[in-house]
């Protein structure tokens, strides 16, 4: 690592906000975030068991122990019960009250004795009453059923227990659960991800603390929940690995590589292999433009490929493979990218989003400042097509994309993404109508064809971020990242978030939406099927 090193590749979140909002408005006061109560946290720092009691009849002639609960200090959602039986037996546990909580129960061991479940969707800083029957394996006529009891420990940090959600037409909604982050704007603290089912009810939440560093970093980027039920996502410059208690099972920090800081994306290929983004940095003359600049420190997407042991197997660097003349964004706007050694660089490409697919092993890379998504062959490094303006593909029905992010392949082989339509030179700033759209591709002709966009009432502006992604059921979650009461005079302490459930096809009247508080900002949001810790099938 580097004897010196500025805080991560944005510096700090003042020249951040210059940069990412000055095409928008000056900066705001910041409104806070409502965390839902009392923020302060637990002391505890090994994992705290304890024991209730509970009345039933027959207990000595089943039950050996009274049942051990085991709470986690990084995760009080999750809770532990450890039943002993005085010979082999079945057991359940269900909450009285609360029908979204989860009990999934471990193979049983000591002879079907002893039985380790888990109880997933807890609400923090509770009591909670369940009911617990264990039944003789050899004789299912000798059963207890007797109460128990278990507070949970104190919610972490930026908390909410339950979001306002509107449902328009309960037979179309998906019921699966929203995952997404959440995090204050500007101070970006408190930052966490949240869980949370159909009906806005919080059923996972985390937060590791207050950031490394000042500014973007500080956000959880890119989440992505894995097959065996952990999260992969981005913050303070480095790609994480959290398990459902909140445990960091992974930790790669650029700064280990002697990189700028990893940013916007992180995604498992199914090697097990991470990709994440990065920058690289040249010196471009841009004196035959005749744009008023010559020699400049210009920033390019560097893509980083990580195996499991922290080895860095495989890099792309669009200095290779692209024009670095082909200027689609004003010098100075987006972020504001530093190298090691604190020089700052324009944002010539400003990467937000990749996508592999294993069949074809290509990767899409969402170029917000081309107004491309660029198909990269993961084999050999070249650029298979460009689309959007400009790019490869004939554009036959619909509109081209402008600064978009989420590119989102879907199963029928159309591609899906969120279209921010800022930087289009043919429509003016207060006359942009942000989206989420899809398209379909023909290789063969090269053409691309617009089949659906998400465009309903009134016209919204979302200069920075978005998401547009399918859920399991087949709808599409639309999120409208940094919107704003009057995006025409842009306050950064104004900002919201708005998630929209919507119809695949046809008819774009929300099925759900759920729009958080002022001074609130959402990077992220999909539709998972599994809690945290739910291993997929």
């Amino acid at each position: 690592m580097a004897a010196a090193r500025p805080a991560p590749s944005l510096v700090g979140s003042a020249a951040f906000l210059i940069g990412l909002f000055s095409f928008a408005g000056g900066c705001g006061d910041d409104s806070g975030l409502d965390a839902g109560g009392d923020t302060s946290t637990s002391t505890e720092t090994e994992t705290e068991t304890e024991t209730e009691t509970g009345d039933g009849d027959g207990d000595g002639e089943l039950l050996s122990a009274e049942p051990e609960i085991i709470l986690h200090p990084n995760q009080p959602m999750v809770v532990d019960v450890i039943v002993e039986l005085e010979r082999a037996g079945q057991v359940e546990l269900h909450h009285d009250e609360d029908l979204g909580v989860q009990v999934v129960s471990w193979p049983s061991e000591n002879e079907g004795r002893r039985h380790h479940l888990r109880v997933r969707g807890l609400a923090p800083s509770s009591d909670h009453s369940f009911t617990l029957t264990a039944t003789d394996l050899n004789d299912d006529s000798a059963s207890v059923t007797r109460p128990l009891t278990l507070t949970t420990n104190h919610h972490q940090p930026g908390f909410r227990p339950s979001f306002e959600v509107e449902v328009s037409d309960a037979a179309a909604l998906d019921p699966s659960y929203r995952l997404f982050d959440y995090t204050n704007a500007p101070l970006f603290d408190p930052s966490g991800i949240f869980v949370i089912d159909a009906s806005g009810v919080t059923r996972w939440y985390y937060n590791s603390g207050s950031p490394e560093f000042a500014g973007p970093t500080a956000i959880w980027a890119g989440i992505e929940m894995l097959e065996d039920g952990s999260m992969l996502a981005l913050r303070d410059a480095a790609v994480t690995v959290i398990d459902e208690l909140g445990e960091q099972r992974l930790r790669f920090s650029a700064f280990d590589y002697d990189l700028p800081a990893f940013h916007h994306e992180a995604h498992m290929l199914g090697n097990g292999n991470i990709l994440t983004l990065c920058n690289s940095f040249r010196d471009i003359d841009f004196s035959s433009l005749d744009i008023g600049l010559g020699l400049t420190h210009v920033a390019a997407d560097l893509l980083i490929e990580i195996d499991p042991a922290g080895e860095i197997v495989w890099t792309w660097d669009a200095f290779d493979h692209l024009d670095p003349l082909r200027l689609r964004s004003a010098p100075g706007a987006g972020l504001t990218y530093v190298n090691t050694t604190g020089e700052e660089g324009y944002d010539w490409t400003h990467g937000n989003g990749m996508v592999h697919s294993a069949h074809d092993d290509l990767i899409l890379l969402s170029m917000r400042h081309q107004n491309w998504i660029v198909a990269i062959d993961h084999g050999t490094g070249e650029v298979a097509w460009r689309l959007g303006d400009e790019g490869d593909f004939e554009l036959l029905e619909g509109s081209w994309f402008y600064h978009q992010h989420s590119p989102q392949w879907q199963p029928d082989g159309s591609l899906l993404l969120y279209d921010n339509a800022i930087g289009n030179p043919n429509v003016p700033y207060p006359e942009v109508e942000s989206r989420a759209v899809r398209y379909v591709l023909d290789y063969d002709a090269m053409t691309a064809t617009q089949v659906w966009d998400s465009r309903h009432g009134a016209p919204v502006i979302v200069p920075v971020a978005g998401d547009a992604d399918r859920t399991p059921a087949g709808n599409v979650l639309v999120l409208d990242s940094s919107m704003q009461p009057d995006p025409l005079n842009f306050d950064v302490g104004k900002n919201y978030s708005r998630l929209t459930e919507q119809r695949y096809e046809g008819d774009t009247t929300p099925i759900w939406s759920l729009t958080t508080k002022l001074g609130s900002f959402v990077y992220r949001a999909t539709a998972i099927e599994r809690l945290p810790g739910d291993v997929g099938q």
